[in-house]
């Protein structure tokens, strides 16, 4: 198990009072934090250099540790899928592409998982979004709904 160095754990001093400016407006920390853990899916986000530094959602389909955070990606992958995982990797950090996407059935649920390049304006790469949605109940949905 290969483990980077992690951010320090000491207190946040008034970080729930502070606002984080989007370019289409501000949440506060605990807005944004509240608002994170409640999207029906569930985030991790992978830096540039490979170290798990977020996971949250609600949809809680593969649970987390805390104790994943500022490990390296590969490290936490069996043996066997790391090759995919680093393919995977190595597609999104050339540029080759900015989207995987897998789907499957298992546990009697059917998963959608999507793999996301993430880049800033310049185009530099910063890291991988993955996005994991349990959507067996949007495949089952029928007709139309505009109502309360």
């Amino acid at each position: 198990m290969v483990e980077v160095s992690r951010p320090e754990e000491k207190a946040r001093p008034a970080l729930t009072d502070r606002f984080i400016e989007f370019a289409e407006g501000s949440l506060s920390y605990e807005q944004l934090s509240a608002v994170l853990d409640l999207l029906p899916l569930d985030l991790v986000f992978v830096d540039k250099d490979d170290v798990i530094r977020y996971f949250g959602g609600s949809c809680g389909f593969y649970p987390h540790s805390k104790n994943d955070l500022g490990m390296n990606l590969f490290s936490i992958h069996m043996p066997k899928s790391v090759p995919k995982v680093k393919a995977i990797v190595d597609d999104l950090r050339s540029g080759r592409k900015d989207k995987h996407a897998f789907w499957f059935e298992v546990r009697g649920r059917f998963v959608y998982i999507q793999y996301l390049a993430v880049r800033n304006k310049a185009g530099e790469y910063l890291g991988v979004l993955e996005i994991l949605q349990d959507i067996t109940d949007l495949r089952a949905l029928q007709g139309k709904k505009k109502e309360l």
